[in-house]
């Protein structure tokens, strides 16, 4: 007994220290050893163990969802690698595109497998906000010139910082290591609600809070300098949203909205113009990315079920434009077909409904609904060719859920045993 009883607490810290390094890998993504990819090794490898003993009850909302997500993906797969045969002008680009997909649903399940198996939310977002204050520290450092980055391409174009009152202190982009701006963007998103959380659950503990308060200022700070548009857009959206969905009474959602409309309207009129002129000055991006959603669509039109394959559309978009199309969806579309389109967006909108739906039981379903939301738009701004972070959200948000669909289940048979004695 007490042989099994140790195992089982050895079994739990290996799942919480691997549970760890996929947030950790999740956020310094692009680690390689012998030029092979950690992150994605590592959830190839594992993947064996976890569907072996992945045990889904179709009668539980989260895990219906997480088999909803399964099938949709393995449909996007087939679809990707059938486009590609047929159209595609660089096979291999499809087939990785495949196994990027494949990866996607494997930290999916494999996040979600092991929150289960621990029983404990903060085995994610301890890690997630360790390695988001650390990351983000080091890009603050980057763009003040203290330490150099590991990449040297590193570009300061945007306005809004070179001519501001932070212009002297600018020294070049804020990234310690190549990352693209969008995946930034949603690991931001993820690592400011691990704070949020985690804040709410000890309010007593004036330390505690001083420390998650004091990460939160830095990663927003270096979410700011990072001097993505797109990206600050996104934040104030997600700030927004967290501050109407935090409101559980109708009325008081709804008088916040009608106030910050009218702060933002007024913004707008007496001040938004020269902001917007300074912030949004580089109009060239702008108007590529337009061009780049009539070409899309113009092509999804011409071939509504399959697509012209993600490596047509790719290399057609990198002769014309210099870089892929900026909307994950739209470049779904455009490669795979309508029916690809379908099975990537209704398990995302599924899964939000599924999340505000418990917003009057579920104790964090505001930050956990306004994360989600603000990731998915993220990805309306860049190619998403790999959304690790959304994936272990997903995971996250899937585990959590189905732990409180099965105690909610428990209550209700132990309550209806009490009352028939």
């Amino acid at each position: 007994m007490i042989e099994e009883r140790k195992n089982q607490i050895s079994e739990f810290s290996l799942s919480r220290m691997f549970l760890g390094l996929i947030v950790f890998l999740t956020v310094f993504d692009g680690i390689r050893i012998f030029n092979f990819p950690v992150l994605n090794s590592l959830l190839f490898l594992c993947s064996p163990f976890v569907l072996r003993y992945l045990k889904l009850n179709i009668k539980n909302k989260a895990d219906a969802n997480l088999i909803f997500f399964l099938w949709c993906y393995f449909i996007l797969i087939i679809l990707t690698i059938l486009s590609g045969v047929l159209f595609g002008s660089n096979i291999l680009f499809d087939f990785r595109a495949a196994i990027t997909n494949t990866g996607f649903i494997l930290q999916i399940l494999i996040v979600f497998f092991y929150v289960k198996r621990v029983m404990d939310i903060k085995t994610v977002l301890y890690p997630m906000v360790l390695a988001m204050g650390v990351y983000s520290f080091l890009n603050i450092l980057c763009v003040i010139g203290l330490i150099e980055p590991l990449n040297y391409d590193l570009k300061n174009e945007m306005r809004y910082m070179s001519q501001g009152i932070f212009s002297d202190l600018v020294v070049g982009k804020g990234l310690f290591y190549y990352m693209t701006n969008g995946n930034y963007g949603l690991i931001t998103i993820f690592g400011i609600a691990a704070c949020i959380i985690l804040i709410d659950a000890k309010k007593n503990s004036f330390l505690h809070g001083l420390l998650l308060k004091s990460t939160s200022l830095i990663i927003l700070l270096a979410a700011f300098v990072i001097q993505s548009r797109a990206l600050l857009v996104v934040l104030i959206i997600y700030v927004l949203l967290l501050m109407i969905n935090r409101q559980k009474k109708y009325s008081i959602r709804f008088f916040i909205s009608l106030m910050l409309s009218i702060i933002i309207t007024v913004f707008i009129i007496y001040l938004g113009s020269s902001f917007f002129e300074i912030l949004f000055s580089n109009r060239s991006g702008f108007d590529t990315r337009f061009e780049q959603a009539r070409y899309a669509i113009s092509v999804s039109i011409n071939n509504i079920f399959l697509g012209a394959s993600l490596s047509s559309v790719n290399e057609y978009a990198m002769q014309n434009f210099g870089v892929p199309i900026h909307n994950y969806f739209l470049r779904i579309l455009s490669g795979n077909g309508i029916l690809a389109l379908l099975v990537s967006t209704l398990p995302l909108i599924m899964l939000l409904h599924l999340v505000i739906s418990q917003r009057s039981h579920l104790k964090y379903s505001y930050v956990i609904f306004s994360a989600l939301f603000a990731q998915v738009l993220m990805i309306n701004f860049y190619p998403g060719t790999s959304i690790k972070p959304i994936a272990l959200n997903i995971g996250f948000t899937l585990a959590y859920l189905s732990i409180y669909f099965e105690a909610k289940k428990d209550y209700s048979y132990k309550k209806h045993i009490i009352n028939s004695q």
